[in-house]
C-alpha cells in the first residue's frame, strides 16, 4: 500500500523506537540492579583513568627529556622524522624510568614492609610487657597511674592479638607468594597494562587530544564562555599538576630521609616507619602529624629512649621539609591561607577519605580562584573597589568606590589572594 503521508509514518517510527528503547532499559534494569550496573562502568573506564592519570604524572617528565635533551641533542640535524623520533625517544625513556621504579618498589620494598608488619605482630606481646614493666617500675610511688596505664596496655595487646589472628595468615601466605616467585613483577602489572598502553597513546598524541578538546569546547559554547573555559583549564592544570606532582616528591624525598635517619635510632621498623611517614607526608598540614603519632608509639612500645630520639628527629625532618623542601619544590602554587587549607583537608577528608584530604587543597584552591573571580567580577561592575582591605571600615555602611587605576584588577592571582 502506498503511503500518501510520510509525516505520519516517521511519527509512527519514533514512537516504535521510543518504545522499544523503554522496553530495553526496563530489561537492563529487571537484569542488572544499579550497583552492579556502575559497577560494570566503573570496571570499563577504570583503565582509561589509570591510563591518563600515568600520562598525566609522567608529561613533565617527557617534556624534560624531550626539550631539554633531545631537542638539543638534534638541534643542528634536520631530517623529515625529526620530531617523532624525539617524541618516541622521551617517551620511552620516561616509561623505562616509571617502570624501573615501580619494580624496585615492588620488589625491594614490599618484602621488607610485609616482613616488618609480620615481626611487628609477633613481637607486639613483649613489647607491650616490656612496656608495662617500664611505666610500673617508673610510676611506683603512683601505683593508680601505673595500675590504669597498664590496664590500657592490657587492652592494646588484646586488640593486637586479635588483629594478627586475622590478618597475619593473609600477610604470610602474601609473603611466601612474593619470595617464591609465584607473584612477580610482571604479574602484578598485568593489571596495569592496558592503562600504561593508553598512557602512551595520550602522551604521544597529547597535542591532537588538547587541539579535539578545544574544537569541542569551542563548538559547543559560545566564544567567550570557551576562551574562559579554557583558559580555565589551563590554570586549574598548573595549580593542580604542579601541586600533586611536588606533594609526591616531596613525599618520596621524606620518606626516603626518614628511613636512613630511622635505620640509626632503631633499624629493624625503618622502612616500616619510613613509608608510614613518606605516604601520609602527601597530605599538607596534617600528614607528618599523622605518621609521625604510630611511629612514635610503636617505638615507646620497644624502647621509650628511643622514641624520645625519634620524636625529636621527625621535629627536625619536618622543620627541614616545611622551611625547605616544600617551598624549593611545591612552592606556593595554590594561594591559600592556613585556614583555607585546614578547611579544605578536614572537609574533603571527611567526604572522600584519604584521597580527598590529598586532593582537596589544589582542588579547593581551583573553586577559591572561581569563585573571588565571580565576586570581583560583580564588584566591578558595580564600581566596587575589590581590595578586601577597603572593606574594614566602610564610612556610613557605604561600599568603597573602585580607584580609578587599580593595577590589582588586570592581575587574577593578585584578586584571588586580595579576598585572603
Amino acid at each position: 500500500m502506498k503511503l500518501k503521508n510520510h509525516k505520519y509514518f516517521s511519527f509512527g517510527i519514533m514512537i516504535f523506537l521510543t518504545f522499544a528503547a523503554c522496553v530495553l532499559f526496563q530489561k537492563c534494569i529487571d537484569t542488572f540492579e544499579i550497583g552492579n550496573f556502575l559497577q560494570i562502568i566503573i570496571g570499563i573506564l577504570m583503565p582509561f583513568f589509570v591510563g591518563f592519570t600515568i600520562a598525566y604524572l609522567l608529561n613533565p617528565i617527557v617534556d624534560f627529556f624531550e626539550q631539554k635533551v633531545f631537542h638539543r641533542l638534534f638541534v643542528k640535524k634536520d631530517f623529515k622524522h625529526k620530531k617523532t623520533l624525539i617524541r618516541v625517544l622521551a617517551l620511552s625513556i620516561s616509561m623505562i624510568i616509571a617502570i624501573a621504579a615501580f619494580a624496585g618498589l615492588l620488589t625491594l620494598l614490599l618484602p621488607q614492609l610485609l616482613i616488618s608488619i609480620i615481626g611487628l605482630f609477633n613481637n607486639a606481646p613483649s613489647y607491650i610487657r616490656e612496656a608495662s614493666d617500664y611505666f610500673t617500675s617508673l610510676l611506683h610511688d603512683n601505683p593508680s597511674i601505673a595500675n590504669f596505664i597498664d590496664a590500657q596496655l592490657e587492652g592494646i595487646m588484646t586488640y593486637i592479638q586479635q588483629l594478627s589472628n586475622a590478618i597475619l595468615p593473609s600477610l604470610q601466605k602474601l609473603l611466601g607468594n612474593l619470595t617464591s616467585g609465584v607473584i612477580d613483577f610482571i604479574s602484578v602489572l598485568k593489571n596495569m597494562l592496558v592503562g600504561i598502553i593508553i598512557s602512551i597513546y595520550v602522551l604521544y598524541s597529547k597535542e591532537r587530544f588538547i587541539a579535539q578538546s578545544k574544537k569541542v569546547v569551542v563548538a559547543l559554547f559560545p566564544s567567550s564562555f570557551a576562551t574562559s573555559f579554557i583558559n580555565l583549564i589551563k590554570e586549574t592544570n598548573t595549580v593542580f599538576g604542579g601541586f600533586i606532582r611536588g606533594q609526591i616528591i616531596d613525599a618520596i624525598i621524606v620518606g626516603i630521609l626518614c628511613t636512613i635517619g630511622t635505620s640509626f635510632i632503631y633499624k629493624p621498623y625503618a622502612i616500616l616507619i619510613g613509608a608510614i611517614v613518606g605516604t601520609t607526608n602527601v597530605i599538607p598540614f596534617f600528614g607528618p602529624f599523622i605518621g609521625a603519632i604510630p611511629s612514635a608509639f610503636l617505638l615507646l612500645l620497644i624502647d621509650p629512649k628511643k622514641c624520645l630520639i625519634f620524636i625529636i628527629f621527625i621535629i627536625a625532618l619536618q622543620q627541614f621539609d616545611g622551611n625547605i623542601l616544600v617551598p624549593k619544590i611545591v612552592g606556593d602554587r595554590t594561594g591559600l591561607s592556613a585556614f583555607w587549607v585546614v578547611f579544605a583537608i578536614l572537609a574533603f577528608g571527611t567526604l572522600f577519605g584519604f584521597v580527598g584530604m590529598f586532593i582537596g587543597v589544589p582542588v579547593f584552591a581551583v573553586i577559591y580562584t572561581l569563585v573571588s573571580r565571580f565576586i570581583n567580577n560583580r564588584l566591578s561592575k558595580k564600581g566596587f573597589s575589590i581590595n578586601t582591605a577597603d572593606y574594614l571600615y566602610m564610612k556610613g555602611g557605604k561600599p568603597p568606590i573602585k580607584p580609578a587605576e587599580n593595577s590589582e584588577e588586570s592581575n587574577p592571582t593578585n584578586n584571588a589572594k586580595a579576598d585572603q
